[in-house]
């Protein structure tokens, strides 16, 4: 990631922060981008965990069932979403429908 879009990613957080975001804010795909690279990794991690590791049993044998379905409403680049196809599919689990409203 260039270090211009990390400076806008940072930008644009404070904005988000301050509740100063406008929408035109989120056409710079740079500053979406270094958001993005900035906040998955340890966003997917958490909920991986909490699918995985912090799940009862009922939801493993959920996720092994395959066809998951699940929505994400806003709060950031969809982490959630891939931390639940990682953990389906370490579950044994195949297919499903993922949708993002942001």
């Amino acid at each position: 990631m260039p270090r211009r879009g990390a400076r806008r990613a940072v930008e644009l957080q404070g904005k988000m922060r301050r509740g100063e975001q406008h929408p035109e804010a989120f056409d710079d795909s740079e500053a979406l981008w270094g958001y993005a690279m900035a906040k998955l990794p340890l966003r997917a991690r958490t909920a991986f965990d909490a699918l995985t590791v912090h799940a009862p049993p009922s939801l493993t044998g959920l996720l092994a069932k395959g066809d998951v379905s699940a929505c994400s409403f806003g709060g950031g680049p969809g982490a959630e979403l891939l931390a639940l196809a990682a953990a389906r599919d370490l579950a044994g689990g195949a297919g499903g429908t993922m949708a993002v409203f942001d």
